[in-house]
């Protein structure tokens, strides 16, 4: 079964067992017996407990890889002759609500539901559609009891992995959340699929191709800022203003203004903010904001008045960003510039789940740099080396993202 997104990676040695409360080998039992649908979450065999998370461990694909397991998607007769196929997707969705609502019950359970993670692939008969089985999670905080959060959670991440699979709810749109998961499997009872379609004819593509074609050539190319993409169109450095990095500042401007320009000449839509920070942290636009008209300017005036100031919190800069990002709502890269002498990096990782928590259910990637690797002086994919760097690598890895520049820049 092939993995949907890089959250079903295994993290490194030493990752924590179950959540509090639940016995690994007693959930591994529970799963097995009858009344759960096993067959519509990720497989017990190669799956372990991560910070609140169950996740599958790095193995060769074909190990797991499933044509006849998992929730089925698939879209609705469009003669309404056989109605076979969306009875089959809404017995699942049915399995899937009613099998969480018993695993709830257990103990430690009760804020138990599917999370992000998702494996798919496509079902042994073209006409079947697609298999998707999900991840699971206990929030940590508790937050997952609430009957109603909890069934407007599995809905929108039901609605996600049906997304993703090609494929659209018909009917029907929304749910009673105040019913809860009774409510949400009543719902999934009736659930109809079609396949999403793309309503752009060819032919009004064609001018659109012309005018690629007569574009720059390197306009095909993704937008970095120092070795990072910016594909994702939403992003936001993280400066240190530490009395060792004030002579990386005049870079930092040089590399912001040429994005910047970047980003105007191709007309594309990104949104981008700097977080200054020392001590406490500084928002230059005060969110994230979309590169047009002054946004340039402004930032490019923060960046020329930028002192350097006492004390070094990353862990400060990071909630700034995070209620950055949830007010934007929108997925977002984090590019961190900074030396990584701060002694609120290890904590960070250390409570990790926390640390990405305050984001939300907004995607965030990480990247973190240090002045060695600014510019065209560092390697395309150097290795962490002292301590300080190993750490910033840790913390990156844990918002999926990696230590230097991306391969390739």
């Amino acid at each position: 079964m092939a993995e949907v997104n890089g959250s079903m990676k295994p993290l490194r040695d030493g990752a924590e067992g179950a959540p509090e409360g639940i016995a690994a080998e007693e959930f591994r039992q529970r799963m097995e017996r009858p009344d759960i649908a096993s067959e519509l979450f990720v497989p017990m065999g190669p799956s372990y407990w991560h910070k609140g998370r169950l996740r599958v461990h790095r193995i060769a694909p074909g190990e797991i890889r499933s044509h006849i397991s998992g929730l089925r998607l698939q879209a609705a007769d469009p003669t309404g002759e056989d109605p076979g196929w969306e009875r089959q997707v809404q017995q699942d969705m049915v399995s899937l609500i009613r099998s969480l609502i018993l695993l709830r019950l257990e103990p430690g359970m009760g804020s138990l539901n599917v999370s992000r993670d998702l494996l798919m692939s496509r079902a042994m008969e073209p006409s079947s559609g697609v298999r998707v089985k999900f991840g699971l999670e206990v929030r940590p905080d508790g937050k997952g009891a609430d009957p109603v959060a909890a069934a407007r959670v599995c809905h929108r991440r039901i609605v996600r992995a049906v997304h993703k699979a090609g494929y659209r709810i018909e009917h029907p749109r929304k749910f009673d959340p105040q019913r809860g998961m009774e409510g949400l499997m009543e719902w999934g009872g009736q659930v109809r699929l079609r396949r999403r379609r793309a309503w752009t004819p060819w032919l009004l593509l064609l001018p659109l191709i012309a005018l690629l074609l007569l574009l720059p050539r390197d306009c095909s190319q993704p937008m970095r800022f120092f070795g990072v993409s910016l594909r994702g169109g939403s992003w936001i450095v993280l400066l240190d203003k530490s009395g060792s990095m004030e002579p990386h500042f005049g870079a930092v401007r040089a590399e912001a203004r040429r994005v910047l320009q970047q980003v105007e000449q191709r007309g594309a839509r990104q949104y981008a903010n700097i977080i200054a920070y020392d001590a406490e942290a500084t928002s230059a636009l005060g969110g994230l904001v979309r590169v047009e008209g002054d946004t340039s300017q402004r930032l490019d005036r923060f960046l020329e008045d930028l002192t350097i100031g006492g004390g070094t919190r990353l862990e400060a800069a990071i909630s700034t960003a995070a209620r950055e990002v949830v007010a934007h709502g929108r997925p977002t890269t984090l590019i961190i510039l900074t030396d990584g002498e701060d002694e609120t990096i290890q904590p960070m990782i250390d409570r990790m789940s926390e640390t990405r928590a305050q984001f939300g259910e907004w995607e965030v990637v990480a990247y973190t740099l240090t002045p060695r690797l600014f510019g065209d002086a560092g390697p395309a994919a150097p290795l962490a080396g002292n301590l300080s760097e190993q750490r910033l690598e840790a913390l990156a890895s844990g918002f999926s993202g990696r230590f230097g520049p991306e391969e390739g820049r």
